[in-house]
């Protein structure tokens, strides 16, 4: 009688330990990490982005925005912070002026205008969409192989 009293003791103490551990804490994934990286663009306000060299983004860890928009180099800095927190705020995009075909010229267009309009953004390992203010993804990127 008394090694069940015993056994049974323990087993009470055990539980009651097991109930009192905090949880582990694990912290949230950080959007922007998702976010840093090469992207080609895929498709621009809905429309995919036609045949030929797609323009691309590179997003580097200190929030800093550079790329290719189809016929101009581009530059701007995000706010790091707010990338973290899964925001999309850029300041105003620089960009080289060259001038090329219409064509070109209307994507790069698209383009500046959709990064600009861009409030939010979604990464996953191979996609990531950024989302104007009122919920209209403005652009669509897949991942650039790594070189």
């Amino acid at each position: 009688m008394k090694l069940v009293l015993s056994l049974l003791a323990a087993l009470a103490v055990t539980i009651a330990a097991c109930k009192s551990r905090a949880p582990a804490v694990v912290a949230p994934p950080d959007p922007a990490r998702a976010a840093i990286g090469e992207w080609s663009v895929s498709q621009l306000k809905g429309r995919p982005v036609g045949a030929g060299k797609a323009p691309w983004i590179r997003i580097e860890d200190s929030g800093k925005l550079s790329g290719w928009a189809g016929v101009n180099q581009i530059s701007s800095q995000l706010d790091a912070a707010a990338l973290s927190r899964g925001e999309f705020k850029p300041s105003p995009i620089i960009s080289t002026r060259m001038a090329g075909p219409p064509e070109s010229m209307k994507v790069e267009s698209d383009l500046l205008n959709a990064l600009q309009d861009a409030r939010t953004f979604s990464a996953r390992s191979d996609a990531m969409d950024l989302w104007d203010g009122s919920g209209h993804i403005t652009a669509s990127f897949v991942r650039r192989p790594a070189r």
